[in-house]
């Protein structure tokens, strides 16, 4: 069997992973590429951070994909699933991204950002200057919707109950006993809620599934997103910001990137969202505790070991599963 490993340059723990493979599988032929090479044909096993409908077409003998990462919106899915290829993830680094996403709501929620900054900027204490506009929400008591209850949302749970919250979750989550509450949709969780939080995958049923329509349900309440920036309109979003329709919103995932190797400044939006008092802004950095640096791959490595051993018993993805 061939495994062809497609991550950019490998670090040490990429190489200590592939290191224990050739240990563990002496017949198991391993090819790693460069930075910009993208040949896959002959691979039947690939461990990839994206794949393109072309280069799918071109790995005719491809079996299984193996994802170091938690999001699978770089992958044709769909054709993927119609071939019967195996597709797994990552959910390493699912309990520092639960972390970080309640970092965010109580750095919005306690302003801490705006406090910090006004001081740091201006000399300027909210408690003196300007005395009674220095109050800050708590996180005690809360209602929190948690929209996509996977691993991230699971872990983001377990965090919360210490507040004393109330867990929203959609009915289509109740199997898993998490929520205190299930509502039927994405609009009763945004109107139900205190505290929205964003833990879906990308698909194309998620994308653009929060709109105007449901940020204006939501007037005074707070929104922290660390899924992915489309699953929220853009415009919609900077729309519920600006005008005060929102409290706030911590923001880890965005809509414009820097390009990859580039320096150059980049905003996160088409909108000037960056500019906004009610927002904390983290640069898609959810996953990148120290403690957690090689969580990603040291799981999809175990599970490629067991796929390795086992093949034919861990089945091709239901998509439908994938929408959290």
């Amino acid at each position: 069997m061939k495994l062809t490993v497609a991550i950019g340059e490998p670090d040490r723990y990429v190489k200590s992973h592939i290191a224990e493979l050739r240990t563990a599988f002496p017949e198991l032929e391993i090819e790693v590429l460069g930075n910009n090479e993208r040949d896959f044909a002959g691979a039947e096993v690939l461990l990839a951070r994206t794949l393109s409908e072309s280069e799918l077409e071109a790995a005719e003998s491809l079996r299984a994909v193996f994802v170091p990462y938690t999001g699978l919106n770089r992958f044709p899915l769909k054709r993927m699933h119609e071939r019967g290829i195996t597709v797994v993830n990552s959910h390493g680094r699912a309990k520092a991204v639960a972390e970080k996403a309640l970092a965010l709501a109580l750095a919005v929620m306690g302003r801490v950002v705006e406090m910090h900054t006004a001081m740091q900027r201006e000399g300027v204490w909210l408690t003196r200057k300007r005395w009674g506009e220095e109050y800050w929400h708590s996180l005690h008591g809360k209602k929190c919707g948690i929209f996509g209850m996977g691993a991230i949302g699971s872990h983001l749970i377990t965090l919360l109950r210490p507040f004393d919250v109330t867990v929203i979750g959609l009915k289509r989550d109740l199997d898993k006993g998490l929520a205190d509450v299930y509502v039927e949709d994405i609009r009763a969780m945004a109107e139900a809620c205190d505290v929205l939080f964003v833990c879906a995958p990308l698909s194309d049923l998620t994308r653009g599934s929060i709109d105007r329509e449901i940020l204006a349900s939501m007037h005074g309440r707070f929104l922290v997103n660390i899924a992915r920036g489309e699953i929220i309109e853009e415009e919609a979003l900077y729309w519920a910001l600006s005008q005060g329709v929102l409290a706030g919103a911590g923001l880890d995932v965005w809509y414009q990137y820097p390009e990859m190797g580039s320096y150059e400044p980049t905003f996160p939006s088409r909108y000037p969202i960056h500019e906004l008092k009610n927002v904390v802004m983290s640069p898609h950095a959810a996953s990148h505790a120290v403690e957690f640096r090689d969580g990603y791959y040291r799981e999809i490595f175990e599970k490629l070991h067991y796929y390795l051993e086992h093949g034919s018993a861990m089945n091709a993805v239901n998509l439908g599963k994938l929408v959290l």
